[in-house]
């Protein structure tokens, strides 16, 4: 009975990986009230990813989660993608970037398709955000569920036979 509780729970934990390579430059900060001011994503990336000269060298932006694909689009000149993440409905995890070209968004998934974790979904000039929120529409801090991805070891065979399938990343919390 109990490793049915303990599997029941390992599927619908919540693992979230960072969307670009980079660290975390601001935190989550929970405003004090509903309508109050805070900071309700985390902030990914540093003056590094940027060239010399303004240069902007693009980086990949990834998705965080598998799930299906609730918004895909440009708000107010900065990329967003929302994801509900599967076995968490009502959730939503949502990934925003500033694309190298000014208005150009390339490369955003398909509204209602399925996305894995590890995705490209669009290219960055160099900072992400990442955001959950809650079945009620609450924000939540997300670095309680950051992880890592790992991706198993696998031999690549020498004598040209075919390749075998993509090999699936596993989120590995950071904590």
């Amino acid at each position: 009975m109990l490793d049915l509780v303990s599997a029941a729970t390992a599927t619908f934990a919540l693992c979230l990986t960072p969307p670009i390579d980079a660290p975390v430059t601001r935190g989550f900060e929970p405003p004090p009230c509903e309508y109050c001011a805070g900071h309700r994503t985390i902030e990914f990336g540093d003056d590094s990813e940027f060239g010399d000269k303004g240069v902007v060298t693009p980086v990949e932006v990834r998705a965080p989660v598998d799930g299906r694909v609730r918004f895909a689009g440009s708000v107010a000149g900065t990329a967003y993608v929302s994801i509900e993440p599967i076995g968490r409905p009502g959730r939503t995890v949502t990934v925003g970037w500033n694309p190298p070209d000014p208005g150009v968004f390339t490369g955003l998934p398909a509204l209602g398709g399925l996305v894995r974790v590890g995705d490209p979904i669009g290219r960055s000039a160099g900072g992400a955000t990442l955001s959950l929120r809650s079945m009620v529409g609450e924000y939540q801090d997300p670095t309680l569920y950051l992880g890592r991805l790992r991706y198993r070891p696998r031999l690549v065979p020498l004598d040209g036979s075919a390749r075998r399938p993509r090999n699936r990343a596993v989120c590995q919390p950071l904590r």
